[in-house]
C-alpha cells in the first residue's frame, strides 16, 4: 500500500482529451489497510472504463434544453402555458384531431374573452344603477319609509304636512315639506319640471339668470340646504320666517306663470 500510494503521489496532474489539464488529489495517503485501497482502487479503474463511453456533451445538450424550456415557461403567461400543452397535446393524436384540438384551443381563447367581457359590462352595468339609485332616487325613497312619511302630491298637500310637522314639534322635516312645495308649485304652473335627477342648484339654473322667480327662490333654497344638511338646527322661528320665505317665492311663481306669453296665453295650467 506504501509503494502504491508513492507511485500515485506522483500524478498530480491529468490532460483530458479536449487539451485541458486536471489537477488531481492522490487516490491513497498510504495509512489504508489493504482492502480498502485495493477496493479504492478499482473503484477509480471503474470509472476510468465507464467515461470511456460517457455522453457527456449529449447530456449537457438535453440539459441545456430542459434549462431554456423552463426559462420560456418562466416569461409565458397562463394563456401561452395553454395553448402550447394544447399544442403538445395535438402531437400525440393524428391529424385530424390535431385540427380540431386547434380549432378547440382558438374557440377556447374567443368563448373565454366573450364571457370576461360580458361579465364585466354586467358588473359596470349594476354598480353604476346602483350609484345612480342611491345617489338619486332609491336613498331618499328609503328614507321616507324609515320616517314614516307619506310623499305629497301637489303643493297645497306639502303646506299642510309642513303646517302638521311645525305643530309636532319636527321642523326639519317641516322645512323640508314647504321646499317641496315649492317645487310642486314650479311644477303645476309649468315653469320648472321636479327632476329628482338634478341637484337644487341645477333646477335654479334651469330658471335662467335674470328670472325674477330665480331671485326669490335663492333665499329658500339656501335655507333648505342649511337645514336639510345639518348647519343649522331649525325651530319655531325658524320655519315661520322660511314659511315668509317660501311664500313671497309663491308670490313671484304666480305672477311668472299668470304673464303673458308670445301667443297671448298664460303660463300657468290652471292647478291651484
Amino acid at each position: 500500500v506504501a509503494q502504491a500510494a508513492a507511485d500515485l503521489g506522483n500524478i498530480t496532474m491529468v490532460e483530458l482529451p479536449s487539451g485541458r489539464k486536471v489537477r488531481v488529489e492522490p487516490l491513497l495517503s498510504g495509512q489504508e489497510r489493504p482492502d480498502i485501497a485495493l477496493a479504492r482502487l478499482q473503484a477509480a479503474a471503474r470509472q476510468l472504463a465507464a467515461a470511456e463511453n460517457d455522453r457527456v456533451t449529449e447530456h449537457l445538450a438535453v440539459l441545456d434544453g430542459v434549462l431554456a424550456e423552463l426559462e420560456a415557461q418562466r416569461q409565458e403567461s397562463f394563456w401561452e402555458r395553454l395553448r402550447r400543452w394544447l399544442a403538445g397535446e395535438r402531437g400525440r393524436i393524428d391529424a385530424p384531431a390535431a385540427e380540431a384540438s386547434s380549432q378547440v384551443a382558438t374557440g377556447l381563447d374567443w368563448a373565454v374573452g366573450i364571457i370576461g367581457g360580458l361579465i364585466a359590462v354586467v358588473v359596470i352595468s349594476f354598480l353604476i344603477q346602483g350609484l345612480l339609485r342611491g345617489f338619486v332616487v332609491d336613498a331618499e325613497a328609503r328614507r321616507r319609509r324609515a320616517e314614516g312619511e307619506e310623499e305629497a302630491v301637489s303643493a297645497v298637500s306639502a303646506r299642510q304636512q309642513a303646517v302638521e310637522l311645525a305643530r309636532a314639534g319636527n321642523f326639519r322635516a317641516a322645512v323640508r315639506r314647504l321646499y317641496l312645495a315649492t317645487l310642486l308649485s314650479l311644477e303645476e304652473h309649468g315653469l320648472l319640471r321636479h327632476d329628482r335627477s338634478l341637484t337644487n342648484r341645477e333646477m335654479l339654473a334651469r330658471l335662467g339668470e335674470g328670472s325674477p322667480v330665480r331671485s326669490g327662490l335663492a333665499p329658500v333654497v339656501d335655507t333648505f340646504e342649511q337645514v336639510w344638511y345639518g348647519v343649522q338646527e331649525p325651530d319655531q322661528h325658524t320655519f315661520d320666517t322660511y314659511q315668509a320665505a317660501v311664500d313671497a317665492a309663491g308670490g313671484a311663481i304666480l305672477a311668472a306663470a299668470r304673464r303673458p306669453r308670445a301667443d297671448g296665453t298664460e303660463a300657468t295650467n290652471g292647478a291651484a
